[in-house]
């Protein structure tokens, strides 16, 4: 009998504590807005799900796009100054010409995005994954995220791509010792 209550006790916690969690939802009516117009400035796009958007030109200035789910996203000259995408993921996206001045980028995923002729000024990146991105503006690279980058490569391996890593980081920095140091470690293997 005593296994009963407490499965029922169990049971009744449980279920007052998942339907009182908040719900993560997209706002629907943004994002039928973003959609039909291409225009949704300041919008709350949060958890937004529009992978394969065909967003080109679209206008996001100011929106909050924090968790929302742009892979494959065409986002070709999108204005996104000042939008929040932190956490976003933008994996494999078209940003080429997007304005993402004073973007917020915080732990966004940028994996095998196109960010040619992107203006990424006074973007936050910090722990934005930026691996196997192309056209990255040299002003949106440290010389120190070359060498991590080359670092796992080494470490899987990939020593030609680590050494390239690391060229990289010297033509941005020629001082940068951990480089050189790195560099002549991956030769050595």
């Amino acid at each position: 009998m005593i296994p009963k209550l407490v499965k029922i006790t169990a049971a009744t916690v449980m279920s007052t504590a998942f339907l009182s969690a908040p719900v993560l939802a997209e706002n629907l009516e943004h994002t039928r807005q973003l959609l039909s117009t291409k225009s949704c400035p300041g919008c709350d796009l949060t958890h937004a799900g529009l992978v394969f958007a065909q967003l080109a030109g679209a206008n996001l200035s100011g929106a909050n796009l924090v968790r929302a789910n742009l892979s494959q996203a065409d986002l070709s000259g999108a204005d996104l100054r000042n939008a929040n995408l932190v956490g976003a993921s933008l994996a494999g996206s078209n940003l080429m010409g997007a304005n993402l001045q004073g973007a917020n980028l915080q732990g966004a995923d940028l994996r095998g995005a196109y960010l040619t002729d992107a203006n990424l000024e006074d973007a936050d990146l910090t722990n934005a994954n930026l691996r196997g991105a192309l056209g990255i503006p040299s002003y949106a690279l440290t010389a120190a995220d070359l060498v991590a980058w080359g670092n796992e490569e080494a470490q899987l391996g990939n020593f030609s791509q680590a050494v390239a890593y690391y060229d990289e980081a010297l033509l941005l920095d020629p001082n940068f010792a951990d480089a050189y140091y790195h560099r002549g470690l991956t030769y050595y293997d």
